[in-house]
Order: structure tokens, then C-alpha cells, then sequence
């Protein structure tokens, strides 16, 4: 047992243009470019990663899975052969830019000191930063195997709640807003509306039930409860380390 939507159904409103479809995933595109865009000009400015590296690992998964599913979008008689799935797919790959940007700041700024104070060297932080990259596309990997989600949808708003989690993290390590923008925790609670009330019910009318609103609800209120965080961190100074 478990919660799917069908994959006919999602398609022909896909062709019918169903409107809350096209909204919904409008909306969170744009706040995950704002998300990206921001997180990339603070972490230069602030010389960080300008968002947590288990996020950028867990997106970057879900892009190389989706990216690397080539013929499952572009194959004529796969069942999922659809230009939106195609549209995506050369969106991510132009999504890759900015991923690679968050990983070089995040080796450049972070390896040794966030992510690995205690390696004994520079060498040794690089390849354990490369096996959590693999070690995440492979339980992306896994998880979208066993799921029934034929167009990794489902798989994209596990990208949207996890930039919330694992802004709580970066948050307390380093105890300031360094690294992000001011904008970013209302995006995220943006995100969250979008993905749940709106992108996840318009896939098929069995995803209008109680456990997809209740995930909303526990989402959004984690991006609520981030955005009082953020708010009652200490501004940084460029001088600071």
C-alpha cells in the first residue's frame, strides 16, 4: 500500500493544461532560483557556502538522478515521454551551474572548517566530501526506485522541506545570518505552500487527502519556525570568521 498518484492522470492534465499544475511548479522554481541565486552572491560575499552542504548534496541528487534517467524522458515509448518531463530535464541541466558553484564554495570556504575540522588533511576532507555526494545519489537513487512516482515529482518536494531542515543546522554552527540572505527564509515558506497545497493535489485527485495537508502543514510551519531562527541571529560582519 501506499499514497501514488497515476501516471495517466497526471499527464492529461499536464496536456490540458490544468492550471494549478503550471502555477504550482512556476512558483517553487522561482523561489528555488531566488534560493540559489541569493545563497550564491551571500556565500561570496560572506566567503561560505551560502547554504548547507547536506542541501546542495540531497538537490544535486536529485538532478544527477533525473538528468542521468535520459531515455526514461526522451525514449518514444517510455511511458513517461512527455516535453514537460523533457523541458525539466534540460533545466536541471542548466541547474547544475549553480549546484557546482555551492560545491566549490562550500570545498573552497567550509571543508575544513564547518564540514571537517578534524581531518588530518585537505586530501583526505576532499574524498570523504565525494563519497557523501555519491552516498546521497545513491539513496536518492533507491528511494525513487521503490517509490511509485514515475515522474520523480514527488522526489522534487523532498529537495523543498530538506533546505528547511538542514538550514537549522547551518544556522546553530554558525550561530549568525553569515551566508544568507534575508529573503531566503520567506522563499522557503513559499516553497512549502506551493509544493504541498498546490503542485502535489493538481497531480491527480487522490493527492487531495489528509496526508499530503498534513505534510504541508508540518513543512510550512518548519519554514515558519526557521524564519524566528533566522531572525534572532546576530547579523555578521565581513570580518568575522
Amino acid at each position: 500500500m501506499g499514497l501514488h498518484y497515476s501516471l495517466e492522470v497526471y499527464l492529461s492534465r499536464l496536456d490540458s493544461w490544468y492550471l494549478p499544475v503550471y502555477i504550482g511548479w512556476g512558483i517553487a522554481m522561482v523561489c528555488f532560483y531566488i534560493y540559489y541565486w541569493k545563497g550564491i552572491r551571500y556565500g561570496q560575499k560572506h566567503k561560505c557556502s551560502g547554504m548547507p552542504w547536506q542541501t546542495n548534496m540531497w538537490n544535486f541528487a536529485n538532478d544527477f538522478v533525473y538528468v542521468a534517467g535520459f531515455s526514461r524522458w526522451f525514449g518514444e515509448l517510455s511511458p513517461t515521454h512527455h516535453w514537460f518531463s523533457e523541458f525539466l530535464w534540460f533545466g536541471l541541466v542548466a541547474w547544475f551551474a549553480m549546484e557546482f558553484i555551492v560545491h566549490y564554495q562550500a570545498i573552497k570556504y567550509d571543508l575544513m572548517t564547518e564540514m571537517f575540522p578534524h581531518a588530518k588533511s585537505r586530501k583526505n576532507a576532499l574524498f570523504m566530501y565525494a563519497g557523501i555526494q555519491i552516498c546521497f545519489i545513491a539513496g536518492y537513487w533507491f528511494l525513487w526506485s521503490v517509490m511509485e512516482d514515475g515522474l520523480c515529482h514527488i522526489m522534487f518536494l523532498t529537495t523543498f522541506t530538506g533546505c528547511v531542515i538542514f538550514n537549522f543546522q547551518m544556522s546553530a554552527k554558525r550561530n549568525s545570518k553569515r551566508g544568507m540572505a534575508p529573503i531566503v527564509p520567506w522563499v522557503l515558506i513559499v516553497a512549502q505552500i506551493a509544493g504541498y497545497f498546490i503542485i502535489m493535489p493538481s497531480f491527480d485527485p487522490v493527492m487531495s487527502n489528509f496526508y499530503v495537508y498534513f505534510m504541508g502543514v508540518a513543512a510550512t510551519g518548519l519554514a515558519i519556525a526557521y524564519l524566528v531562527v533566522y531572525k534572532r541571529l546576530p547579523e555578521y560582519s565581513a570580518g568575522e570568521n
